[in-house]
């Protein structure tokens, strides 16, 4: 696997928002059958002390206002090998136990990760050594 160094690439983004009219219905309102969505679309173009923007609505001027920020995007590459060799591992029946039917040669497919007999016994009829 080779691996190529890291990037930082800065970026700068800078928002600004224009003044938003934010209106709700007041608990007089909702009783006739007002919303905030109703209060929103009758107070979109009305001063805050027209009618019904004042009194049935509870409108307020809600100004985002944002930073410049700076971020960073990390950039890497890496390349994978992608040939094959043969198995570095190598296993064999474990010395001292009874060999319970394993051999050096069903025993060697353990090495590649096998998960069935013989490689999944306990206690470990096989053994590997190596990467």
């Amino acid at each position: 696997t080779t691996t190529t160094p890291t990037t930082s690439v800065p970026t700068t983004t800078s928002t600004s928002a224009e003044p938003q009219m934010i209106c709700q219905a007041t608990a007089l309102s909702l009783q006739f059958g007002g919303t905030d969505e109703r209060c929103s679309v009758a107070c979109n173009g009305l001063a805050r002390d027209e009618w019904p923007c004042a009194g049935l609505c509870e409108c307020t001027l809600q100004i985002t206002t944002s930073r410049p920020s700076t971020s960073s995007t990390i950039l890497s590459t890496t390349a994978a090998s992608t040939t094959e060799g043969p198995s570095e591992r190598t296993c064999t029946p474990t010395p001292g136990l009874p060999p319970n039917g394993a051999t050096s040669s069903n025993c060697q497919q353990c090495a590649d990760g096998y998960p069935w007999w013989p490689c999944n016994t306990n206690p470990a009829i096989c053994s590997c050594t190596g990467r």
